[in-house]
């Protein structure tokens, strides 16, 4: 770990996944939310029939406004971390990169799969409770899914 902190290569990564992020996260929970409504309506009309749609549309929709994240991006959970785990996410970053480097940085994110290993480290580092001292569990799901919460 370095021991100088660079928020301005912070605030690189921070650019770097503002634009993309918030309006697929958003896309994903509307999406989900919209196939646990059209769920609850297929099973509501099999088992009662019109009103059963009605009711299942309607549990359905809430069933899925339950399981689905509030649409936060990643930048917004990142502008939330501490100085410490902003730090530790930059250095996990900038060893992937293999530079300090903003430019090099930059020139990474320029390839497809370079970008996408950028949002998996930080979707990674989020997901797994080291941003988030009360859960120091490395597998803390802030979210699980529906299945997850079926058969943990």
């Amino acid at each position: 770990m370095s021991s100088l902190f660079n928020p301005n290569y912070f605030d690189a990564i921070l650019n770097l996944i503002q634009g993309r992020s918030g309006t697929i996260s958003t896309l994903w929970g509307m999406f989900w939310q919209a196939f646990y409504a059209l769920a609850g309506c297929v099973i509501g009309a099999v088992l009662l029939g019109n009103y059963g749609a009605l009711i299942g549309t309607v549990i359905g929709a809430w069933l899925g406004f339950k399981a689905v994240n509030p649409y936060h991006s990643l930048a917004s959970q990142l502008r939330d971390l501490d100085d410490h785990h902003k730090r530790n996410l930059a250095d996990e970053v900038r060893r992937t990169v293999g530079s300090s480097s903003i430019d090099n940085l930059l020139r990474y994110a320029t390839n497809t799969s370079g970008r996408q290993l950028i949002f998996d480290i930080i979707q990674r580092y989020l997901n797994s409770g080291q941003s988030n001292n009360n859960y120091p569990n490395d597998r803390y799901n802030p979210n699980p899914g529906f299945f997850s919460r079926l058969f943990s």
